[in-house]
């Protein structure tokens, strides 16, 4: 809960009021997703990091920063349809044979997929990569 109360929206001040006359407080919606992601993890079920945070943004226990906003699961028929539209552009584009300079920077997709890739990861990798980035791997 210490988590929760550090960083989460739905246990401020104002989340904690916001249930009125039945409504659920913030405090119930926390509950909720803190038994979502619970869920994830039942029989020992090591979920990937996207699972992960897609239970976290459907519950929105903690803000998503914007660049993990693109790699959330959407289940948006019209999104899917743009999606459709724009892959057969790709398509399109690819047969132009069109090539990118050399030195141009990452653009937003390739950062997308990274990320995308990146969150396939099981979620028990987290703490392994933490003690890596603090040198304290063995």
């Amino acid at each position: 809960m210490a988590v929760l109360r550090d960083g989460s929206p739905l246990v401020d001040k104002r989340g904690i009021r916001a249930g009125r006359g039945g409504q659920a407080t913030g405090l119930d919606a926390a509950l909720a997703g803190v038994e979502a992601l619970m869920a994830l993890f039942k029989n020992e079920r090591d979920p990937s990091c996207a699972e992960v945070l897609a239970v976290v943004a459907e519950h929105r226990l903690f803000p998503i920063p914007d660049q993990l906003r693109p790699c959330l699961p959407d289940k948006s028929p019209v999104d899917q349809d743009m999606a459709d539209i724009l892959a057969d552009l790709g398509r399109s584009f690819d047969e132009l044979d069109l090539t990118t300079p050399e030195g141009t920077p990452p653009t937003e997709t390739t950062i997308t997929e990274a990320w995308t890739q990146a969150l396939k990861a099981p979620f028990s990798q987290v703490a392994r990569y933490l003690a890596y980035v603090e040198d304290r791997s063995a």
